[in-house]
């Protein structure tokens, strides 16, 4: 088996949990059953995939990988291990997360969905917007950011994009996610 990953980049955050999609892919006819686990050796770090097993249909299935991880942890590289079982023996797919904290997702805006609505930084450090809305057939998805006291906006921001800007000032920042076809929503950025 071989494995293969849809995003472009793979990051972790104590922000929120992040979704990943692994596509497995059969290259033994003899393969049918996989049952798969994942570990991380970084304390701290929580690992989930689902399905946990499933039977090949075709030559390719795809899984959901959700990393967690705790405020604690520092480490700026997160290595997690997905192992596969099938009935002729183990494969193992490492991956590589980079540790990014001061991360808002972006997930949905039809909720008016921010992971966290408001989040908390130093001065001197910088917040990264992580757009993970999909374009659907009509256009719709594409996310701006926009500070609202206008010293600061992102460009147009499609699935997978990120967005960093430096907060150099102590201060309270409410910003602006928009969206086309999605309402407006809201969130803060606290700086101490």
């Amino acid at each position: 088996m071989t494995y293969s990953q849809y995003n472009p980049s793979l990051i972790a955050t104590p922000s929120a949990t992040l979704n990943y999609s692994i596509g497995i892919h059969k290259f033994d006819p003899e393969v049918s059953k996989v049952a798969l686990s994942a570990t991380s050796t970084v304390p701290g770090v929580t690992v989930a995939l689902t399905p946990k097993e499933f039977t090949f249909v075709g030559e390719h299935e795809s899984i959901i990988l959700a990393i967690s991880v705790d405020q604690s942890v520092n480490s700026s590289n997160v290595p997690i291990e997905i192992i596969a079982n099938t009935s002729i023996g183990s494969a193992k797919f490492p991956l590589t997360f980079t540790l990014e904290k001061g991360v808002v997702v972006v997930q949905t805006l039809v909720n008016g969905l921010l992971i966290p609505t408001t989040i908390h930084v130093s001065v001197g450090q910088t917040v990264t917007w992580l757009d993970l809305i999909g374009v659907d057939d009509d256009g719709n998805g594409p996310v701006n950011i926009t500070l609202r006291d206008g010293s600061a906006s992102s460009p147009t921001l499609v699935e997978f994009d990120s967005w960093k800007h430096l907060f150099s000032q102590p201060g309270t920042y409410s910003y602006t996610a928009s969206s086309i076809g999605s309402p407006d929503a809201s969130g803060t950025v606290v700086v101490a």
